[in-house]
């Protein structure tokens, strides 16, 4: 388990403990924590930088909050389907609701496969809504599955961090697999 500080504000400090929840069952929380005279609140989940974290790393709430915002990119899709020509209903696509499938996809994207199943099939109804536009013109859907979005994003960052071109924190958290072993692995 881990203490975490998430406020940087003095008057609103908050501690977050991250572990399993069998084990966040078993601690005595029932004597608050003080530094310097300030009481800290415990909470059970916060938002930071737009990714909301519990303290079982489950991901159920940045999934809802990822539902919710691509059922209101659906809506926006639904209300142009019959302004505009489909090749400019994919870039509201792509402003709207992939930008938010893409958004930190590194750290959620271990979600299980039902719920990964569930993006894919809101995926599929923005592009039933494209499909479907009145003003129809040379537009053919060329866009990847949610699993590979996830799989391009992961392999992107982990290109950036093998060749340093990502933060230098980064750099030693990852190490080549001939480091590792000397025998010859496929992958």
């Amino acid at each position: 388990m881990r203490i975490n500080k998430l406020s940087p504000n003095p008057e609103k400090t908050e501690y977050m403990i991250i572990g399993h929840s069998r084990k966040l069952n078993t601690l005595n929380t029932s004597n608050p924590l003080t530094i310097n005279g300030t009481d800290i609140k415990r909470v059970t989940k916060t938002k930071s930088l737009g990714i909301v974290v519990d303290e079982n790393l489950s991901w159920d709430e940045q999934y809802n909050t990822l539902k919710g915002k691509i059922y209101g990119g659906l809506s926006s899709l639904k209300k142009l389907k019959n302004i505009i020509p489909q090749t400019k209903l994919c870039s509201v696509y792509y402003a709207i609701i992939e930008s938010h499938l893409r958004y930190a996809n590194e750290i959620w994207g271990s979600l299980p496969k039902t719920k990964l199943d569930a993006l894919q099939r809101l995926q599929d109804r923005a592009r039933t809504i494209i499909e479907n536009a009145r003003l129809k013109d040379n537009w053919s859907c060329d866009w990847l599955s949610i699993e590979n979005i996830i799989r391009f994003d992961r392999s992107v960052m982990a290109y950036k961090i093998i060749n340093k071109l990502s933060p230098e924190n980064l750099w030693d958290e990852f190490q080549q697999r001939s480091s590792q072993s000397n025998y010859a692995t496929k992958h």
